[in-house]
């Protein structure tokens, strides 16, 4: 579901990842919505929520760029939704369009401290709400922080044609999208653009390096490992 009609309706949802784990962009905000949450985490910069007093809201201004550094929040992110997983409480990812910056971090969530793979966390979010789609630089993080944490790759970095970088779990959709659409003539003619350029895409070694200004990449791992043990 890639098409502009689709994004409009599932961008007016507010996506169930689990039964305490939201997914949302500012369309899918009103009143109602947002008397079902304990925490809200809004991570848009310069948008404020007119919310009840109740509702604890984290402001964490992130944009959309792939140039973005996540790891400074993944701590304070993740222990938000664990406190209110434990205290049977709903929490709100919200975002722009409920596509990118909050679907990361519901993506991180489940491989970080339920032990998913990137796949598999990948996989899931994108079936509760189909359009989500990490930006480049945000799925990097999520595979360098996978191979950090548990010491192996379930996602990768591809360049299936000249000049177009994507995760290979999302580049599977779209191929088969695309494939599905074409002419036979138009199938061989993509093959044959695929066999010819299609590689791997080797990551930067700086894209998870800290938690905060000072944490070290081991600190990373410890922080994040402590808190799944303290979750289980």
């Amino acid at each position: 579901m890639t098409t502009s009609d689709a994004i409009n309706r599932e961008n007016r949802k507010c996506s169930r990842i689990r039964p305490f784990l939201y997914v949302a962009g500012v369309a899918g905000l009103s009143p109602g919505v947002l008397g079902r949450f304990g925490t809200v985490i809004n991570l848009i910069p310069g948008f404020r929520l007119r919310a009840p007093a109740r509702l604890n809201v984290y402001h964490i201004a992130i944009d959309d760029d792939e140039g973005v550094d996540l790891t400074p929040y993944w701590t304070t992110v993740f222990k938000a939704i664990d406190e209110e997983r434990k205290k049977r409480r709903k929490v709100l990812l919200l975002c722009g369009m409920g596509i990118s910056r909050s679907a990361a971090f519901a993506v991180g969530y489940l491989m970080c401290i339920e032990k998913l793979t990137l796949h598999d966390s990948y996989k899931h979010v994108q079936h509760c709400r189909p359009v989500v789609c990490p930006n480049v630089g945000f799925f990097r993080q999520l595979i360098e922080l996978e191979e950090k944490m548990f010491n192996r790759r379930t996602v990768s970095l591809i360049e299936p044609m000249k000049g177009v970088i994507v995760a290979d779990v999302v580049w599977n959709e779209l191929y088969e999208e695309m494939m599905e659409s074409m002419t036979e003539e138009e199938r061989g003619l993509m093959r044959n653009c695929q066999k010819s350029t299609a590689k791997p895409c080797s990551s930067p070694s700086s894209s998870v390096s800290t938690i905060g200004s000072s944490s070290s990449n081991s600190d990373v791992h410890l922080e994040l490992d402590r808190l799944s043990l303290r979750s289980t």
